[in-house]
């Protein structure tokens, strides 16, 4: 059986090849020090997860990036040289350690898409249960870590929310009303003129292509949050109203503030 040369691993490689006396540092368990050592030094994990998934992506890119170039290589020759099952790679240019760097970062980006799509959104989703008065709905919502809207006057933290799934806490009246409205502007209009007027917030917003907007929320009396079987009761929470669905395959009807799961 061939027995590859080549090490994905650039910086141990080069240590090796610094210090050849050692041959310590050939070692397997050496090996996973010397790569925790590096990933300490760069990143500086506080935590024991953190090293962990540290550790984890850093071998997943390198034997990806590794294989990417071992693959361009072993495709482009066919006339491999080997010396008692150990295959030479003494041809190894650097435009296959580029394009093999590219094509496994290429990969990497897309696995992580796929794994943050799929796995990990799930545990940015929380079923919170809105008061208000003597109703209450729930709803799905997905926490948004760049979710920073506060109100001016009190500092509360604002949930933004599409207004259809919330017809539980809000007066027929309202919401029928809601639905007639054909923009935000008449949306919002039909807000301010509701019996919520004691409640109202406004609360200022910037987003691309819009500086100094205004979106209407108005003061709940609670909310709880769902997750994991617990239960977390946040008080002095207001809930922003908008017209259109904030996710195109209703997977989440509401964007809530980070401090919900902390």
């Amino acid at each position: 059986m061939l027995r590859f040369i080549y090490h994905p691993n650039i910086y141990y490689r080069t240590l090796i090849i610094l210090m050849p006396n050692m041959q310590i540092y050939f070692n397997v368990l050496m090996k996973i020090l010397v790569s925790l050592l590096m990933i300490v030094i760069a990143f500086f994990p506080y935590t024991l997860r953190e090293i962990v998934k540290l550790t984890l992506l850093f071998y997943l890119e390198t034997f990806l990036i590794g294989g990417s170039i071992m693959a361009i290589f072993y495709l482009n020759h066919k006339d491999l040289s080997n010396v008692n099952g150990v295959l030479l790679l003494n041809r190894m240019s650097q435009i296959y350690l580029i394009l093999g760097s590219i094509i496994g970062v290429f990969f990497v980006k897309i696995a992580f898409d796929y794994v943050d799509s799929y796995f990990f959104q799930d545990n940015f989703i929380v079923d919170i249960e809105v008061f208000l008065d003597d109703k209450h709905q729930t709803i799905k919502t997905l926490i948004d870590t760049g979710n920073n809207l506060k109100d001016p006057l009190t500092n509360a933290p604002v949930i933004v929310a599409y207004f259809r799934p919330l017809k539980g806490i809000l007066s027929e009246n309202l919401y029928n009303r809601l639905l007639m409205a054909k923009t935000y502007e008449e949306f919002s209009r039909e807000i301010l003129n509701s019996e919520y007027k004691n409640r109202i917030r406004l609360i200022p917003y910037n987003a691309i292509g819009i500086n100094n907007g205004l979106i209407v929320g108005i003061k709940i009396d609670k909310i709880l949050v769902k997750k994991d079987k617990k239960l977390k009761k946040i008080e002095d929470v207001i809930l922003a109203f908008y017209h259109l669905p904030l996710s195109q395959d209703s997977f989440f009807d509401a964007l809530g503030f980070p401090e919900i799961i902390k």
